[in-house]
């Protein structure tokens, strides 16, 4: 029998209490709704169900990717809308207490006491050091993945790789075009991009399983398929970088030979 909408909304709601969250806690949300069916007021309910989780005193950082805009689509932190980062995302992007990187790859919104810190970092640093990714980890976020897997939304596992450096990744300048303040301004990005000869893809399916038996992550499932996982950013940090000194490989898999 199919849950109604408020049993939906109290399993989400059980969900963040097995997670842990706490007031003042500060959480990177990467998000899958329809892992949860249909909750009454959608997802300004969810919303509201995190920022009751960490007030007062945390901060909600949500990715605004856009990384298929062209070298000559324009890019306006106010207005451009993100790619494929789901309801929740957009929800936030959109608050009037939201701010926004001018990062025209991986720019990330937030809303709450930190956000402004946000803001320092370098718009043209997409992954990498002094990148936003590199700030969340100094800051002491944690990473929130809400009935999503690490494929659909841990992006910080790619940062780990720009990091210590992967044999099937490089580092290229992308092309973009920021509006601000009504000036337009070309800029090169850089991007840790997949080589063009590798036949390699990511498969984060092993640094996810390898993050769960990490003593301070908590996974809170959602059925018997789905669960969302919470854990520090400092300890995916420790859990990527240990696989891919072991493994350059490990948070890949081979491509199909055409």
């Amino acid at each position: 029998m199919r849950a109604s909408p408020d049993q939906n909304l109290a399993a989400l709601k059980a969900n963040l209490d097995a997670l842990g969250l706490h007031p003042g806690m500060d959480l990177a949300v990467h998000s899958r709704l329809l892992s949860f069916g249909r909750i009454p007021g959608g997802v300004e309910t969810v919303y509201q169900a995190l920022r009751d989780a960490v007030d007062p005193g945390g901060t909600l950082i949500f990715p605004t990717y856009t990384l298929p805009l062209t070298s000559e689509a324009l890019y306006d932190a106010a207005t451009t809308p993100s790619h494929g980062m789901g309801a929740l995302s957009e929800y936030a992007r959109q608050r009037p207490d939201a701010v926004r990187t001018d990062c025209p790859m991986h720019g990330h919104c937030a809303i709450g006491p930190k956000a402004p810190g946000l803001l320092n970092c370098d718009p043209l640093l997409s992954l990498g050091p002094g990148a936003s990714f590199d700030w969340m980890l100094a800051e002491g976020f944690h990473l929130l993945l809400l009935g999503c897997t690490a494929q659909e939304g841990a992006t910080y596992m790619h940062h780990v790789e720009a990091m210590v450096g992967v044999p099937y990744r490089s580092w290229i300048d992308v092309p973009r075009r920021i509006l601000r303040s009504g000036t337009v301004t070309d800029v090169q990005c850089r991007y840790y991009g997949r080589a063009r000869n590798s036949r390699v893809k990511n498969d984060l399916s092993r640094a996810e399983a390898a993050l769960k038996d990490h003593p301070d992550c908590v996974v809170a499932p959602i059925d018997a398929s789905r669960d969302s996982l919470r854990a520090p950013l400092a300890a995916v940090d420790e859990t990527v970088r240990e696989l891919l000194r072991q493994d350059p490989y490990a948070l890949t898999r081979q491509e199909a030979t055409p």
